[in-house]
């Protein structure tokens, strides 16, 4: 009678050898991590393990083809999440303590958390509460709020701009929502506006005087120039009417309000000169802040070469 192999393989072989798409779920460790992928039916097809860097990671799983995996959230997730998305993967990271399966269950081990990864994303990603990480720019933004107001609970936080095409804008939103920010507002011309459904937590305002009334931080975008005119219609100093920030209009907002811009300015279009360089324009910080973090960044990457 023939027995299970329960010999580590290969997930490149795996791959190779099956005819559907194949799941892999990661559960991380500090120094090795455990993997298991799973075939199209959910039969086990290849686990192991493997170290917990840069260099093992790109190794056992460069060159396999598109498939999809399956990791929790936690030290480690961040940098390996864009390296494995960098090689082609979809990555689902997963918030395992909104997962009963996997945070209430009697039998944890590594072993067996890999395999409830696979078997769920496999199913269906939404099951493990996916999560996505902050960008670099988000989590300097986020940081610099945090050194001036301690805490982001509450605060009511005003974007203004391209929201439509901000990358930073959308990675700010999910960073402010989960840490519990009071309200989100997005303000901007209509065609710089994304869909309601797209932030159905926040509130979209048109009128830039209205979006600034009492809230604690506004954080306004760079606006490209041909992108005003093309899609716009508007000359430089229209917009700066509509959607500029002044100090006339910073005093509709708290008294303490932050000023914060993602950089390079167009000072005069979307800011004016007394309030970019004005007491309450923490845009220096946030720009050290952002060289700051992503050291931190590169430190965790080459960090076991």
């Amino acid at each position: 009678m023939k027995k299970n192999s329960t010999r580590p393989q290969s997930p490149k072989r795996a791959a190779a050898r099956s005819k559907g798409p194949i799941t892999i779920g990661l559960d991380l460790g500090d120094r090795t991590s455990r993997y298991c992928a799973v075939g199209d039916n959910g039969e086990r097809m290849s686990e192991g393990s493997v170290a917990t860097t840069r260099k093992a990671m790109a190794q056992k799983f460069s060159g396999m083809g598109r498939c999809r995996i399956a990791m929790e959230v936690g030290t480690h997730s961040p940098w390996l999440s864009r390296l494995l998305s960098k090689l082609g993967f979809e990555v689902i990271v997963a918030n395992a303590r909104q997962v009963q399966l996997i945070s209430a269950s009697s039998r944890k081990n590594d072993r067996l958390d890999a395999r409830l990864l696979a078997r769920l994303a496999r199913v269906d990603p939404q099951l493990l509460r996916p999560i996505r990480h902050r960008s670099e720019r988000a989590q300097a933004d986020l940081m610099t709020i945090r050194d001036h107001k301690s805490d982001i609970e509450g605060l009511n936080v005003t974007i203004c701009g391209d929201v439509r095409h901000s990358r930073v804008a959308r990675s700010d939103i999910d960073g402010l929502a989960a840490l519990g920010a009071g309200e989100i507002r997005i303000c901007g011309p209509a065609a710089l506006l994304p869909e309601r459904s797209e932030f159905p937590g926040c509130r979209i305002i048109d009128d830039f005087d209205a979006a600034l009334a009492n809230c604690d931080v506004v954080i306004m975008l760079r606006l490209q120039k041909e992108r005003m005119q093309s899609a716009l219609g508007l000359a430089e100093a229209d917009y700066f009417a509509a959607y500029g920030l002044t100090e006339a209009r910073l005093a509709k907002a708290r008294k303490d309000a932050l000023v914060m811009h993602p950089g390079p300015m167009n000072r005069g279009i979307e800011i004016a000169d007394a309030v970019a360089d004005g007491p309450q324009s923490v845009i220096l910080e946030q720009v050290a802040n952002g060289i700051f973090v992503r050291m931190a960044v590169l430190a965790e990457l080459l960090g076991d070469r």
